[in-house]
């Protein structure tokens, strides 16, 4: 039987999910009222599975999320959410949420958010897979948008590059992380179909700048990644200026006039025995520096 912990800041939401979860045959091993209770929790029990709202005050659902995963690499954490929550999500799942549920939670998306997770536990049972209400990003591995790889995939293999650089000094790996700063902009002046063209205007760009062994991903909104692969001598403040001044070359009348693409790069090197989620926190900082920045690019 699967232990399962409950964490949101809701009585109503934690007593529903607990009815949910046992009728359906699983162990609430504890519920917690908010986002520190539930890593005290976590420590204490080990759970199989998470739900975790994502909204709590004092400390959010993500930020739980990433202390977690940090200690526990391995934790199966599904968020709950409500919709217009879309950034959030592509967030916690770039540091590695298993997905979401959207509230108010129900039965059958509960039951397939774990099936999903756990197929084991319900071998016995015929699933139609096309009723699956739980948006689960373990099998997408390309964006539909722009052909570049999702953000899920980009946690999975992050992993495996740590791993190799952990153990071999002269393998270097880095991320640069590219804000797309006014698109938002274009996007109210000109509509989101257009704003759509210009992503894959941008994801053609990094595909065409980037060597075969890097790795280009769609992050949240308006932002791309790219994994650098390769020996400590390459200059990666060049490159990223490279890729940034293609960017901003992009024209296209129909989609946005004579407007001109503004990008900010961050950039972070693994550092050899870091955690995962602290290099991906560092890349965050290091992108968020960029923008304040006159270059608009940053090494951190």
């Amino acid at each position: 039987m699967l232990n399962i912990l409950i964490v949101d800041d809701s009585l109503t939401i934690r007593k529903m999910l607990e009815n949910m979860l046992t009728n359906l045959g699983f162990n609430v091993i504890a519920t917690a009222k908010n986002a520190k209770e539930g890593i005290d929790l976590y420590k204490i029990h080990k759970p199989d599975f998470v739900t975790m709202d994502v909204n709590m005050p004092e400390m959010t659902g993500i930020e739980a999320l990433k202390i977690i995963r940090d200690e526990y690499k391995d934790a199966n954490i599904v968020m709950l959410t409500s919709k217009g929550d879309d950034s959030l999500i592509v967030e916690a799942i770039k540091y590695g949420a298993k997905g979401y549920i959207l509230k108010p939670p129900n039965p059958v998306k509960i039951k397939d958010s774990i099936m999903s997770l756990f197929p084991k536990e319900f071998e016995s049972k015929e699933v139609n897979k096309k009723e699956l209400d739980v948006q689960n990003y373990e099998s997408s591995i390309k964006d539909t948008l722009t052909d570049l790889y999702t953000v899920q995939y980009m946690h999975n293999t992050i992993q495996h590059l740590i791993a190799v650089h952990n153990k071999d000094a002269s393998y270097c790996l880095t991320m640069l992380n590219i804000d797309i700063n006014n698109l938002d902009e274009i996007s109210e002046k000109f509509g989101c179909l257009q704003r759509d063209v210009i992503l894959i205007q941008v994801a053609d760009e990094i595909q065409e700048s980037i060597d075969e062994c890097n790795i280009p991903i769609k992050l949240a909104n308006n932002e791309f990644g790219i994994f650098v692969i390769g020996g400590q001598d390459q200059d990666i403040s060049v490159y990223a200026k490279q890729i940034k001044d293609k960017i901003e070359a992009i024209q296209n009348k129909a989609a946005m006039n004579d407007t001109k693409l503004s990008v900010s790069i961050g950039i972070s090197s693994h550092i050899q025995k870091e955690k995962l989620i602290h290099f991906l926190e560092r890349s965050d900082k290091a992108l968020s520096k960029a923008n304040k920045t006159e270059s608009r690019i940053f090494i951190g």
